[in-house]
Formats: C-alpha cells, structure tokens, sequence
C-alpha cells in the first residue's frame, strides 16, 4: 500500500518535482520538511526572486480590480520589480479574446482517486465560447520553454474538465481552450498553446499514469533519487539524502500555484 492517500491534492509543481526527483517530491510534498541548510549568498538571492515575482503577481492583480498600485510599484524602490511592471503596462499579452476575466482562480478535478488542481493567474471566458489561460512568467527560464511543461498539461486538462463551472454551461472542447504564457522580462516573446482533442487524451494518459507510479511507492526509500546529480547541486534538500550541505542556489522556484500549499502527510 502506497503513502498517498485517498484525495490527495497534486499540482502541476508536485508532479514535475516527482518527475525530476521522486525522494525531493516525498521530502517536500509528503514530508513537508523545512529546508535544512542555512541560508547563504545564494539561497538569500533565490528567496528575493520569489518574493519578487509574488509581489509582481500581487500587483497585477490589484490592478485588475481597478486599484492604483504605481505608487507602490515606486516605493519598492525595486528596478527589477519596476521594469517589469513598466512592460506589463506597455506590452499587456495580447490576443485574448474579450470576455469576462476571474483573476487568482482555483479549480480542480477527480483524478482516480486523489485530484489534479491549479491555480489560474487568470482565466478569461470570451464571449465567443473561448477559454484562456493567462499566466504571468517571472522566473529565470526561457520563453520559448515554456510550452512543453507540466503547467501547460495540468492547466489545460483541468479547464477543460471543470471550465462548465466558469461558464455556467456544457463543458468547453478542448479546442476552446488556450494557454497564454507572458513573460515579465521578455513582453515581446510571448508563448501561446493551442489545445485540442488529442492533447487532452495524451494529458489524460501521462496524468494518470504518473500519479499511479507515486501511488505504488510504500516507504521513504522507494521514492527514487535522481541520478542526475547536477540537480542535487540545486536542491534544498540535499542534505537529507547526504549530497550536499549548502542551499542550492540554481534549482527552479516552484510554480506560483505551489506558493500556498496545503498540508501534507504527517512525518
């Protein structure tokens, strides 16, 4: 018998950790262990960019409801935080068709027996029967990246499978479902994803078979490490799997969805 249990929550972040390192997903989706190395140069920097692009994600929603948020944009004093809000001004994603936005929108579907959840940036319903994804991009990766990602399966597949809940309706074809991706440092190179049919049965079979894989592992030690260690050298973890000491300084911020998590399993 497996340690996940029945309705267990898993998101796009959980599922591309286990991908890259299953021990790193027990570690910090199951285990929810606090990182055990002290902080450093490094780790310092990698904490100000989350807080960054938290903050950035804040912004832009302020400034959907309508607030004025210039002034805190200037108050920061953050130049980084200030270019990428002048872009978000300047070079708003365009192409989305016209229709009623929900900002910071969560939803989730039956997966088997746990469930598959994401947290939209924002979801756009148009007025032509379109869904679309709006997701601000203000990690380190390259634009063009993007698409072939965890993200873009698990937001697809559940929009689709729980877009009647926006629409009041039947449910949306996975042609009526696209992906925005715009990126805060690079506004001119913004990545689109067209869903379809064949995608949502490809999403279908690598969601379920990838959670089915986690289900089957019943202790600590089956969840593998990864054999690449240059991610090691990334990791907040690797103390616990005796690689390392210090806080990893290159490993990928997880996604915004995963920045409130809810509580695990207990140790």
């Amino acid at each position: 018998m497996g340690l996940l249990p029945a309705g267990y929550r898993f998101s796009q972040g959980s599922l591309a950790t286990s991908e890259r390192c299953q021990r790193r997903f027990y570690l910090r989706y199951l285990r929810r262990l606090s990182w055990p190395a002290a902080a450093d140069a490094a780790g310092l920097a990698k904490e100000q960019g989350s807080v960054r692009g938290r903050l950035f994600h804040h912004l832009v929603h302020q400034h959907v409801l309508g607030l004025r948020v210039d002034e805190q944009v200037a108050a920061n004093g953050d130049p980084v935080l200030a270019e990428w809000w002048a872009n978000y001004l300047k070079n708003p994603p365009r192409g989305v068709p016209a229709g009623k936005a929900f900002p910071e929108l969560e939803l989730w579907v039956p997966l088997g027996p746990w469930r598959l959840t994401a947290r939209f940036d924002r979801v756009v319903a148009g007025e032509d029967g379109r869904l679309c994804i709006v997701d601000w991009k203000t990690g380190r990766g390259e634009p063009a990246a993007y698409l072939d990602t965890w993200q873009t399966l698990v937001y697809c597949f559940v929009l689709c499978e729980a877009g009647s809940l926006i629409t009041g309706g039947a449910s949306p074809t996975p042609a009526q479902v696209s992906l925005c991706y715009w990126p805060a440092a690079f506004p001119d190179q913004v990545q689109w994803y067209q869903y379809d049919q064949a995608s949502h049965a490809r999403a279908r079979e690598k969601l379920l078979g990838a959670v089915e894989v986690l289900a089957g592992l019943a202790s600590r030690e089956a969840f593998a490490q990864t054999a690449e260690i240059q991610h090691c050298l990334s990791c907040e973890y690797r103390s616990y799997c005796a690689r390392g000491a210090g806080v990893g300084a290159g490993w990928e911020e997880e996604e915004e969805e995963d920045w409130g998590l809810e509580p695990g399993l207990e140790p």
